[in-house]
């Protein structure tokens, strides 16, 4: 393991870097902070490029020799985060060890995490057939993508496939709104006229929709199709969907947070399932 202490390191700019989308765009990868997030991800089988510890309180390294020898075994190993090592064409990483202050240099928060990985990007294809999934078309705030992302695994979504211009998945916003959720729930990435090969039924959210949610079938295979608060869904996603559902509101109610609205049709599939 390498000792970082300065902030002018090239390694530390570059990972610094990587909270803006165009140099995760450049270097293909982006960062996860957190020992339990990075375990996820590691055990998950993401290819990881950097590990960065910060010094325990002991003032030891927070290596994968020292991080936590209370934790379960992974994989034969008898530390908390396994030991990735420089491989090409594997899943190992780099491992630095790096100041506290670096650490908050890199994240840009005060109560930085003192683990942090860099990981490579993992795009799944789009399925011909198969069970559930939740489509997003041109989501905008990260916040509601990470909640879509996290609620998609609690109700056992096969995955979220990302239309048109969405926000990065890979930012730092998005990664800690899933809280852990990314590292097992596959990203899909698409546009309308891919889902006319889709093998099964397609459901799309609108406020025209003429049927209720909760009176439609929810047999796999299906796709449920979503659009943003502001903008819906696009005429070509429109197009594409077999049946137009809606969510019914009361009051002077005109629409519904997406990140609430998604949950709400995910947890009615799931009851429905039981």
């Amino acid at each position: 393991m390498k000792d970082i202490t300065s902030p002018a390191n090239p390694i530390v700019k570059k990972i610094k870097s990587l909270a803006i989308k165009k140099y995760r765009d450049e270097y293909g990868l982006f960062f996860v902070e957190g020992e339990d997030r990075v375990r996820e991800m590691l055990e998950a089988g993401w290819e990881c490029d950097a590990l960065l510890y910060t010094p325990s309180p002991s003032g030891r390294g927070r290596g994968p020799a020292t991080a936590g020898r209370e934790r379960e075994t992974l994989g034969g190993q008898s530390n908390a985060i396994p030991s990735p090592r420089p491989s090409p064409g594997g899943r190992g990483g780099s491992e630095f060890q790096v100041t506290p202050e670096i650490m908050q240099r890199i994240t840009g928060r005060d109560n930085a995490q003192d683990v942090l990985g860099v990981f490579k990007p993992r795009w799944h294809d789009m399925p011909q057939t198969g069970e559930v999934y939740i489509a997003l078309e041109g989501v905008r705030d990260p916040g509601n993508l990470g909640t879509v992302i996290r609620t998609a695994e609690a109700t056992g979504m096969a995955g979220v496939i990302l239309l048109g211009q969405t926000c990065d998945p890979w930012s730092p916003e998005v990664v800690r709104a899933t809280v852990g959720s990314l590292a097992r729930v596959p990203l899909i990435r698409a546009t309308a006229n891919d889902l006319k090969k889709w093998q099964g039924k397609i459901y799309g959210t609108h406020l025209e929709g003429a049927v209720d949610y909760r009176t439609v079938s929810y047999d796999a295979p299906l796709i449920i199709m979503m659009g943003s608060e502001q903008s819906g869904l696009s005429s070509e996603a429109v197009a594409v969907c077999d049946t137009l559902i809606k969510i019914p509101m009361t009051g002077a109610v005109e629409s519904l947070n997406l990140g609430v609205s998604a949950g709400v049709v995910m947890y009615e599939i799931l009851r429905a399932d039981k």
